[in-house]
């Protein structure tokens, strides 16, 4: 599998630059003998292996006192629960916590990667390189890109920071790196045995940073042993409440617990920065990757308002709040890097919108916003590597074409909401879709916006039911939303959305304008999805015929673009008096049916038999009038409980698999800015190295267009910019972007 820091890299940097931009110091620098003359002669000789440079190098730092405010230390490798490393030997740690039995990631620095082969440099594989090595042979460029992408990914993943650093020494060589969501600066090499000074000097500098300086956002402190107990209680009883039906359950809250994060506290500030929340945070739900988004889900305890009750009147420390009232308190935090542009409208900005408009079924979002940096409210947590990426005339860069973004750090609170896979029947799913569909409706209506990506994921089940005790829906992230041009689509510059669940019309042309029709109809696939995956049907072999329809993709003869949909057409134009595609609830199979030939009658594609309405009313009506929609799903919901019968969610312990997989992977999304691409064939290798196993066949998102890649063929060229997003071995689909950069997102077939 090719490393994602291919691509991101940006170099190669003069060590005094790097050291006077990134590791400032706020004192001078001392005149010592003892940083310029004989400091790291032991560590390296012909022969040396890795275990002795390490032992030598923490005397150097150590004896000399660099760094006396840290700890430089090895400790035993850390590895995550697929014995990859996460963490190499040597670290510098925040003391007093030194000790493999008393560390956690929250006392890390920064890694130091040791090789002992002064060979092993993954970063001198170009003309720019300031000098050349004579033999490639023994170094795995590859592999050790890995590793180092490994490090910085557990550690940004498991620390709130705005970058971090990382030292790569390999034999008499040192590199000094910089990481964060934008890309990686990379110094030039240096042989620290004839100039030990940079190294010694990088040391002493970094003692003397601020907290900020070293990348930690302040925003966000280590938590308490009192507010871990907080949120462990708040956690478990969720679950004890869940057990006894009065919570809906929330599947792998177990995650929340996991030992190997830390808890944090965490501020998040409203827009204007008026408004704060205080949360409990400790293992997110999931992590997207090292580079852009980097969006990390969190289920968070909310303690603002809280803290005088936490203790009893006599001071002794014992919790006041009950588990119960603890549970009821946590929400969902959402911690993204959102891409600045001018046009660019915050998620925090779309959500004030459409409460503004008063859209039913959107997520309640008690507080969003960007995050400030602490010296200056002002300023806002951004990217740096962009501005050095994209700097003009600097000879000590490397030639790339790439054009890198500048990203802002973005949080969001919103109530929890549960996935698709927590309904109990039928007619959950109906309410639920029909929510959904009357938000997407209004949203059009009364804001001229499209959410653009409805998938799987997108469509959830509100926290609350109604007052009649009925379960709701939501239509859930809408960062990604799009407002209308003036002919009510919006303009065209890509395809937008999740490959499975995307129109027809849209996956055979990847330029058409996104319309109100393309959204409704994603709507409808997703419903299908559904249904297939989590309720009982009489079709045999749905399994693979369904993950065929919604993976369905083939290349153009005539232009080489990816196209798609020919599976959903046919899916459509079905006869409806073969009965070899019918679910168990009979108002489950009435409405997919009305639906199904709706779409059908729109896309023109119905049986000879069939005398439905012409394409172009249709696509009229639901331009002007797409409520009229709703009233497929009013009526499914006002058949009585006789057809509501065999509506029981499948469960898979039952002995019938489910019919389609997991949550789709992402794919790829549009931009407003086309940067010319040189990658492609890089990101084709990596689409090959996301399974162990051999596959017929990859599938390579570029911009707003898909490749498939198969063996032995030559890959194809686009004009487009290569931007990695999610590379999750899974099938293809969704886009999860909100930039206005087009991702690449390699997937498997």
């Amino acid at each position: 599998m090719t490393s994602e820091l291919q691509g991101r890299i940006v170099g190669y940097m003069p060590i005094s630059m790097f050291l006077s931009n990134f590791v400032h110091a706020n004192k001078a620098v001392p005149k010592l003998q003892r940083m310029s003359k004989n400091t790291f002669h032991s560590v390296w000789r012909k022969g040396t292996n890795e275990d002795t440079m390490v032992e030598k190098l923490i005397y150097a730092v150590e004896n000399n006192e660099f760094c006396p405010n840290f700890e430089l230390k090895c400790l035993p490798p850390k590895r995550d629960g697929t014995g990859q490393q996460t963490r190499p030997k040597l670290c510098l740690y925040s003391r007093p916590q030194c000790s493999e039995e008393n560390w956690d990631w929250a006392s890390l620095e920064f890694s130091v990667d040791v090789h002992a082969n002064d060979h092993d440099d993954p970063f001198s594989n170009v003309n720019t390189t300031p000098y050349d090595l004579r033999s490639r042979t023994d170094c795995d460029t590859n592999a050790i890109l890995q590793s180092i992408e490994r490090y910085l990914t557990a550690q940004l993943s498991r620390q709130h920071r705005t970058f971090t650093f990382l030292i790569y020494i390999y034999g008499r060589y040192v590199r000094f790196i910089r990481a964060d969501r934008s890309a990686i600066i990379v110094s030039a090499p240096l042989n620290y045995l004839e100039n030990p000074r940079p190294l010694a000097e990088f040391f002493w500098r970094y003692n003397y940073l601020s907290p900020e300086d070293r990348g930690f956002d302040q925003c966000v402190r280590v938590a308490t042993e009192l507010e871990r107990a907080l949120l462990t209680q708040a956690v478990s009883g969720y679950q004890c409440m869940a057990d006894t039906g009065e919570l809906r359950r929330l599947p792998k809250m177990d995650r929340t617990l996991e030992d190997d994060y830390p808890t944090y506290q965490i501020r998040v500030h409203d827009e204007l920065g008026v408004e704060s929340a205080t949360c409990l945070i400790r293992t997110p739900f999931f992590i997207q990757s090292l580079f852009k988004r980097a969006t990390r889900g969190y289920v968070a305890l909310r303690i603002d308002g809280l803290e005088n009750n936490m203790y009893n009147s006599d001071n002794s420390g014992c919790l006041q709040p009950s588990r119960e009232g603890l549970a009821r308190r946590l929400v969902f935090l959402k911690d993204s890097w959102r891409l600045d542009f001018d046009e660019a409208e915050t998620e925090a900005e779309i959500y004030t919108e459409l409460r503004t408009c008063d859209i039913s079924h959107i997520p309640h979002v008690p507080l969003a916003g960007d995050v400030s940096a602490a010296e200056d409210p002002e300023e806002l947590q951004t990217t740096k590597s962009q501005e050095w990426a994209n700097a003009k005339g600097a000879r000590w860069k490397r030639p790339c074409k790439r054009v890198f973004y500048t990203y802002v750090h973005h949080r969001v609170i919103q109530e929890l909401a549960f996935p698709l896979s927590t309904l109990h029947n039928a007619k959950e799913l109906v309410q639920v879709f029909r929510d959904a569909m009357q938000c997407m409706v209004e949203a059009y209506v009364k804001c001229d916006r499209l959410h653009c990506d409805i998938s799987y994921n997108n469509v959830m089940v509100a926290a609350h039911k109604d007052e009649d005790g009925n379960t709701r829906g939501i239509l859930n992230d809408w960062d990604i939303s799009r407002t209308l041009s003036e002919d009510q689509c919006v303009e065209s510059c890509g395809r937008i959305g999740t490959w499975r669940f995307m129109s027809i019309k849209v996956l055979q042309d990847d330029q058409k304008p996104h319309e109100i029709h393309d959204d409704l109809e994603s709507l409808f696939w997703v419903l299908v999805y559904t249904a297939i995956r989590h309720f009982k049907l009489s079709w045999a072999g749905h399994r693979k015929a369904t993950k065929d329809m919604f993976d369905d993709s083939t290349k153009d003869p005539n232009t080489s673009a990816i196209i798609g949909g020919a599976l959903k057409s046919q899916f459509l134009s079905r006869s409806w008096a073969r009965s070899d595609f019918t679910f168990d609830c009979p108002a489950l199979q009435s409405l997919i049916l009305e639906l199904r030939q709706l779409w059908a009658a729109y896309h023109d594609c119905a049986p000879e038999e069939m005398q439905l309405e012409s394409s172009q009313n249709i696509h009229n009506t639901l331009r002007w009038e797409p409520a009229v929609i709703l009233k497929h799903f009013d009526d499914a919901l006002d058949k009585d409980n006789s057809q509501w019968v065999n509506g029981e969610k499948r469960e898979a312990a039952q002995g019938q698999p489910q019919a389609l997989d997991d949550a789709p992977a992402k794919l790829c999304i549009p931009s407003l800015l086309y940067p010319s691409s040189h990658e492609l064939a890089q990101a084709a290798q990596k689409a090959r190295g996301t399974s162990a196993q051999a596959t017929p066949a990859m599938t390579l998102a570029v911009g707003g267009d898909t490749f498939i890649i198969p063996h032995g063929k030559k890959r194809p060229r686009e004009e487009h910019n290569d931007e990695i997003e999610n590379h999750r071995p899974t099938v293809r689909t969704k886009v999860e972007h909100q930039d206005s950069v087009p991702p690449i997102v390699v997937v498997r077939t």
